[in-house]
């Protein structure tokens, strides 16, 4: 009897079943983008601000290497960009709380803004100021730590909770997008244009991003939610450290940040290869899928990306704040 009906007509023949499967993985779900305005909005400003942003992460480290011609100084610029990164990411996550999401997420993304618009000004100087440069690193990193739990917490209260998945994945595609197609661009802009107006581009990228954050609704917070301390820091840390499989991804990827990823040298293989033409492709040969380090490290940096991005990739764990975990901690 089932094998008669599944040739009746209109019935789907078994054979297409699989292959419609592997149709829908490689493609992308834009079901939220068509239904949703306000999560558009975020998207097209993400979008053109991410692109920007990576434009700068690529410049920065040029400078810092063109006034200094030292390495260690490349490092340690990123040293400083992850220590306000630690400091600050807590405190983003207990105003994410008790804020409104889309006021933290627009406040933040004109910090970033105006330190873009400070490097570019001090890019014009007859010698720039070293120290400048890496108080504006930290400043924007601080800025980014702010944000980040605004921004992950935003999503949840655009989409449907079943539009989850395709959300994140619109999201992922967004940033490779950027990742890939902002570091080109900043290699011919340093090339052509100079430092100056490189810079700039990426604060028009922001004023994108301001507008469309303008044009969203209001997201405040719950209305039980809590006012922004210390014991809201503290519960945080608490929940994290009860979820060791939190921990263990974090702590990989922090490593695979640090050590995997030679950033620091590009713009001197950059320089020794052409110039910033070329650094805009040192920068691409990571999100790209192929990296300059071989054997036994490069694999074990391989699988630490691929359980970073997996961590990334989960809906279910960076859509939360602290809000939304008090019941699982106070159990």
């Amino acid at each position: 009897m089932p094998l008669a009906m599944s040739h009746l007509p209109g019935a789907e023949p078994p054979a297409t079943q699989p292959r419609r499967g592997w149709l829908q993985l490689a493609t992308v779900d834009i079901t939220p983008l068509r239904r949703h305005r306000d999560f558009r909005l975020l998207f097209i400003g993400r979008l053109v601000s991410f692109f920007g942003s990576m434009i700068t992460v690529v410049a920065v480290p040029y400078q810092v290497y063109q006034l200094s011609h030292s390495v260690l100084l490349v490092g340690f610029l990123g040293l400083t960009e992850l220590a306000a990164l630690i400091v600050f990411a807590m405190l983003g996550g207990a105003l994410a709380d008790a804020a409104d999401r889309r006021t933290m997420v627009l406040l933040s993304e004109a910090g970033l803004m105006v330190g873009s618009l400070v490097l570019a000004g001090n890019s014009l100087l007859a010698q720039p100021l070293m120290w400048l440069i890496f108080a504006v690193a930290a400043l924007q990193g601080s800025f980014d730590a702010l944000q980040r739990p605004s921004l992950d917490a935003l999503l949840p209260r655009l989409v449907d909770r079943d539009e989850l998945k395709a959300a994140a994945a619109l999201g992922s595609l967004r940033g490779t997008v950027g990742m890939i197609a902002g570091p080109a661009l900043a290699g011919v802009l340093i090339a052509v244009a100079g430092l100056p107006v490189t810079y700039l581009v990426d604060v028009a990228t922001f004023v994108v991003g301001l507008v469309c954050l303008l044009l969203m609704r209001a997201v405040p917070p719950p209305a039980d939610a809590a006012r922004p301390s210390i014991a809201r820091v503290l519960e945080g840390l608490r929940y994290a450290r009860s979820r060791p499989e939190l921990v263990g991804t974090y702590a990989v990827d922090i490593v695979a940040m640090l050590f995997g990823m030679p950033m620091a040298l590009f713009p001197a293989i950059a320089q020794s290869l052409g110039g910033p033409s070329v650094l805009g492709l040192c920068s691409d040969v990571d999100p790209i899928g192929w990296h300059p380090l071989r054997g036994r490290r490069g694999r074990l940096r391989d699988c630490a990306a691929c359980v970073t991005e997996l961590r990334r990739a989960s809906p279910t764990e960076t859509c939360r704040t602290t809000s939304d975990r008090r019941g699982e901690i106070a159990g």
